[in-house]
């Protein structure tokens, strides 16, 4: 029962994290005084143009090298249990834990790349948007889109999470009907246990 109780806890903390993230960014676009000659939500301006370019570059060169290094351990995991004769039983099943993390976690790392890398690279072309296709103020605007990863993380995050409660729901039918065929060779506590864990995930 608290496993079952949990689940419908982050359901609901996710929608409950997703409306917040919609109202904030709402709130931003259509409420904030967007005029041009008053201050507005930008977290650019010609003024801190240079130290936002060092800041956009260190930030880039961090995404890159997470980027590399999340790969890095997915590729090595799957590695490792295309040869786990050797290993122990726990160790097997760690690796498969790692795994199962690092799956579920890669739309989530390639939204977080989309987002970051896109601001930081519109960063860096400043000069060629700006020349060529708007002006200062509509410029500095469309850029400040990083509310929008706030928006994003959290509807993967429930979509990834649905998916995964689909399989694991999946997963304990299939046994529950194994234990059912077989089902007068085990005693009462068994077949309520089964019972109790089709409840939680159906």
């Amino acid at each position: 029962m608290a496993t079952l109780a949990f689940c419908r806890l982050g359901q609901f903390l996710s929608f409950l994290l997703i409306t917040v993230s919609f109202s904030l960014t709402y709130w931003l676009f259509y409420d904030y005084p967007t005029e041009i000659d008053m201050t507005y939500c930008s977290v650019m301006s010609p003024t801190n143009f240079t130290r936002m370019n060092f800041f956009m570059s260190s930030s880039l060169t961090v995404e890159i090298l997470a980027v590399i290094i999340f790969n890095g351990l997915l590729y090595i995991n799957r590695k490792r249990k295309s040869d786990t004769s050797t290993l122990k039983l726990a160790a097997r099943y760690q690796l498969t834990e790692n795994i199962n993390t690092l799956t579920m976690c890669i739309p989530l790392a390639c939204c977080h790349f989309a987002v970051v890398f896109s601001i930081c690279i519109t960063y860096k072309l400043r000069i060629k948007f700006q020349s060529f296709f708007m002006d200062d103020t509509t410029f500095e605007e469309l850029v400040s889109h990083a509310e929008i990863y706030g928006c994003l993380i959290p509807i993967v995050g429930l979509i990834e999470y649905r998916l995964m409660q689909k399989r694991k729901r999946r997963v304990m039918a299939g046994n529950f009907v194994n234990v059912r065929d077989h089902m007068e060779k085990m005693d009462a506590l068994t077949i309520a246990h089964f019972r109790v864990m089709r409840n939680v995930w159906n």
